[in-house]
């Protein structure tokens, strides 16, 4: 896929949404594609997640063992995005569904490098998170007031 495909596709992650174009070509540099068969895995349940992944085309499926139901992701899904900025695990296992898929890829240790080199990127990275954070700590404290007194 041409550059421009791939930094449309990293500004699907909510994290990079507030980079600008030249901030998510750098990004986009430093990504790999992963194609998948029909029915092949892209990571498995329980596994460290490193990466976070946009889907391009097809469809992916993901499912943990608790889990009654599938949920399914198609074109410019992200699935991932915490792993960018945490360590963490992969809550199901994905794979694709439908025919093949095609993935876009940014690992954790590429992110970290391109934000040292690039402390812009770093600080526009970290406005977002700081937003977000005031954002959900705020719904929070609007739903405290329905679990009160419930011992």
């Amino acid at each position: 896929m041409a550059l421009r495909d791939d930094i449309a596709a990293l500004s699907q992650i909510p994290l990079l949404s507030s980079l600008n174009n030249e901030q998510l070509r750098i990004l986009a540099f430093a990504s790999d594609t992963v194609d998948l068969g029909d029915g092949q895995e892209l990571f498995r349940e329980g596994a460290n997640a490193d990466s976070a992944y946009v889907v391009r085309s097809g469809t992916i499926a993901l499912k943990g063992r608790s889990d009654r139901h599938e949920e399914r992701f198609g074109r410019d899904a992200v699935l991932g995005e915490l792993s960018l900025i945490a360590t963490t695990t992969r809550p199901g296992t994905a794979k694709a569904v439908e025919g093949p898929a095609s993935l876009l890829r940014l690992n954790r240790t590429t992110l970290r490098r391109v934000l040292e080199e690039y402390p812009d990127v770093a600080a526009t990275m970290h406005e977002t998170i700081r937003q977000r954070l005031a954002r959900m700590t705020g719904q929070i404290g609007a739903l405290a007031g329905r679990f009160e007194g419930d011992d």
